[in-house]
């Protein structure tokens, strides 16, 4: 079983830049340690200082902006959604009243700060994901997660579920080709012979699946498939890893500085 070779997975693992050069053992506990010190911030200060801190590890990475972005747009609805309610659902002093007559609400500011410090929390661990998914081959990752004494069934079951999603998208993508040379066209959603179609969709999607799911395991049994995937991969920790965590360990403790006041006093 080689390299997944992948344009969403591995689209940027191949560039060269310094991040992309640490050794993946010591870059997934560095940027694990670092989401653990970002998400338990609790000041505004700190968490805008983690981010732009980020913003600068990813700028070093060479991944394109436009990329980036389109990572944090999963945060989008979330974010929304807790920066136009939490801050009418938690008490504290007023910031907005809106008084629509049979309805009082006001927004407090302890909410929407509370609202803000969620978001923020958020988008820097966004961003440490990506930082490290984006420059790290998927299948180095894993090795590296097994070089670390992980339990094997949890980087088999990531392997795994990534391999048959890309089975169910390929299932998916033969069907819809199929029913547009039938001359299918979905109109609305909610017409019944759209429902219908949709209804075998996942009825057929799933039977296939199923099947071809079969096929493969059988397949892999008989190439002596037992659990554990054999890869000729060494790790080796060179002079800039230990900067490296030298680095990431500053800043986690610079921006718990930053947190608890103390970088102020």
């Amino acid at each position: 079983m080689g390299f997944l070779e992948h344009p969403v997975i591995d689209q940027y693992a191949g560039l060269s830049s310094p991040i992309h050069a640490v050794e993946p053992r010591i870059k997934l506990v560095s940027c694990l340690g670092l989401m653990v010190s970002i998400v338990s911030l609790s000041s505004v200060a700190a968490l805008v200082g983690a981010v732009l801190v980020l913003a600068v590890f990813l700028l070093v990475s060479r991944l394109p902006v436009r990329y980036v972005l389109a990572r944090l747009l999963v945060a989008l609805p979330f974010s929304a959604a807790v920066l136009f309610l939490l801050p009418f659902t938690e008490g504290g002093s007023p910031l907005l009243v809106l008084d629509l007559g049979f309805w009082h609400l006001a927004a407090s500011r302890e909410g929407f700060t509370h609202a803000v410090v969620l978001s923020l929390r958020l988008v820097a661990a966004l961003l440490v994901v990506t930082l490290l998914t984006s420059t790290t081959r998927f299948t180095t990752l894993l090795r590296a997660m097994e070089s670390l004494r992980v339990p094997p069934i949890f980087p088999r079951l990531m392997e795994f579920t990534v391999r048959y999603l890309f089975i169910l998208v390929d299932e998916i993508q033969r069907m819809q080709r199929a029913r547009q040379s039938r001359g299918f066209k979905a109109r609305r959603l909610w017409e019944p012979t759209t429902l219908r179609t949709l209804g075998q969709l996942i009825g057929v999607l799933f039977l296939r699946s199923l099947e071809r799911s079969e096929r493969v395991y059988l397949a892999m049994r008989s190439r002596g498939f037992s659990g554990q995937v054999r890869v000729h991969l060494s790790f080796r920790v060179k002079p800039w890893d230990y900067c490296w965590s030298g680095l990431i360990i500053s800043v986690a403790l610079l921006l718990m500085a930053v947190d608890r006041g103390g970088f102020w006093h």
